[in-house]
């Protein structure tokens, strides 16, 4: 499949050309420079084929470098005066992106014409030894074409003006990025929706807990940027990966903290897409930290998660800080994070380093086991022969207690019914022994169940 990098200054609207191409708004954008941070891939079909966006952090300057390890002069990106303070990690996003494309769309500004930092840039995207598209956005009237001649002095042919909010010129840019990768027009259409059997993992968690480093160490790339500040990760970032022949969506998520405490528009539209994203998933990764306490606000996420109805894995992560351990540390720590989380105590509990690469991967093993879980449907002679040996409530003289039948009516998760008399009176508490037998028996590790009473005549 061939990638195209999306590459320019800040603000020129990559992320917005990103989201027209894709036709999602996958790309978080806004008007504030540097907003984005990692690199996002999505996939646009054109000609019946299937092409790979990269959509990248913007430069804004380019200077010569010292000689590297190799001893070979490499113009490197160079982002003085960034407001970030992870500038070389944008830098190195950028670098692998730039690498791993086929193509690169070098995107500039219709309305503020060619700038310095401009023929810079250009001369950099030289040295790649790639096919280059020179795309001037936000020509969202004819206007913005009549000076189109300036262009021709970066060297990289014919510009193509389009409007990426309004959509208007993407299909001969399009036809021209097809014409460069020689590709041709097929009859048979590939679908853009994502497999069903697809297993949907969503890394959940406070800022800092270490989500983006288990997502880089399972992947065993700087994926996405990490770094000691919090909220560093803007907007969710989504990778396919196949594991041991499943195909797992994995998606790092934004941290989520307090609501009094979010005040950028930023991480405002972040945290609603991350909380979008959980909703879909079939398991969630909740990280938390093996060498903190538990807090409020992590309860609080544990309890949206449970209230999403996904499947659950309790990830403790930085369990390379605890120190003087023992053959029963793990135990212990996991007694402390259950008495924690109380209404979790079917979730299955890890302990990883993901800076070390401690058991990142048994982590997706122990997920593909909650999502089966989540997905098991009891056989009818089955429940009936362990409901039949299941204790019945006693009845008392104000109480009339009449059951005739446990049935699972749904998967994902397991839902079941419980019928009962109408003049039937059940206590709450019944309710959860029963889940708890249910789960001694047939197991739904990291899975909620719903037990509903319906009453009949």
């Amino acid at each position: 499949m061939s990638k195209i990098a999306i590459i320019g200054r800040t603000n020129v609207g990559k992320s917005t050309l990103f989201n027209c191409l894709i036709e999602k708004k996958k790309a978080l954008v806004s008007k504030i420079a540097g907003t984005t941070r990692d690199r996002n891939y999505g996939i646009c079909i054109w000609r019946g084929q299937e092409l790979t966006l990269i959509d990248t952090g913007g430069i804004l300057e380019i200077e010569k470098m010292k000689r590297e390890i190799r001893k070979k002069e490499e113009l490197k990106l160079c982002f003085s005066a960034h407001p970030e303070p992870f500038i070389q990690e944008i830098q190195d996003q950028i670098k692998i992106a730039l690498k791993e494309s086929d193509l690169i769309l070098f995107v500039l500004d219709a309305k503020e014409g060619l700038l310095p930092e401009d023929k810079k840039i250009a001369s950099y995207l030289k040295n790649f030894k790639k096919p280059i598209i020179l795309v001037l956005n936000k020509a969202d009237t004819p206007k913005w074409q009549r000076e189109e001649g300036e262009y021709f002095k970066l060297g990289l042919g014919e510009p193509f003006f389009v409007s990426a909010l309004l959509g208007s010129g993407t299909g001969d840019l399009l036809d021209e990025i097809a014409k460069q990768l020689s590709i041709k027009r097929q009859k048979i259409k590939i679908k853009k929706q994502i497999p069903i059997d697809i297993c949907k993992l969503s890394i959940v968690g406070k800022s800092n807990v270490g989500k983006s480093s288990l997502l880089n160490a399972i992947l065993g790339e700087k994926r996405v940027i990490v770094h000691e500040l919090p909220h560093v990760t803007r907007e969710p970032q989504d990778i396919i990966i196949n594991w041991q022949g499943y195909l797992i969506l994995l998606v790092d998520t934004v941290g989520i903290r307090k609501k009094t405490k979010i005040k950028s528009p930023l991480e405002i539209e972040g945290v609603r897409k991350s909380l979008r994203i959980l909703k879909k998933s079939d398991v969630a990764l909740f990280v938390v930290e093996a060498h903190n306490f538990v807090t409020k606000q992590d309860m609080a996420l544990a309890s949206y998660i449970i209230k999403s109805k996904r499947g659950i894995v309790i990830v403790v992560n930085k369990w390379d800080l605890i120190k003087n351990k023992t053959e029963k540390s793990i135990t212990n720590y996991a007694k402390y994070f259950y008495r924690a989380f109380p209404y979790l105590n079917w979730a299955p509990i890890i302990f990883i380093s993901a800076k070390q690469g401690l058991r990142v991967k048994k982590v997706l093993d122990l997920a593909l086991k909650v999502k089966m879980e989540r997905e098991k449907s009891i056989e009818k002679e089955e429940l009936e022969k362990f409901f039949k040996q299941f204790p019945k409530p006693k009845k008392t003289k104000r109480t009339k207690i009449k059951i005739y039948s446990l049935e699972q009516t749904e998967i994902r998760p397991p839902r079941f019914v419980l019928l009962v008399d109408k003049k039937t009176e059940l206590h709450s508490s019944y309710l959860k022994f029963l889940e708890k037998r249910l789960r001694e028996k047939f197991g739904f590790i990291g899975t909620p169940i719903e037990i509903r009473i319906e009453m009949i005549d």
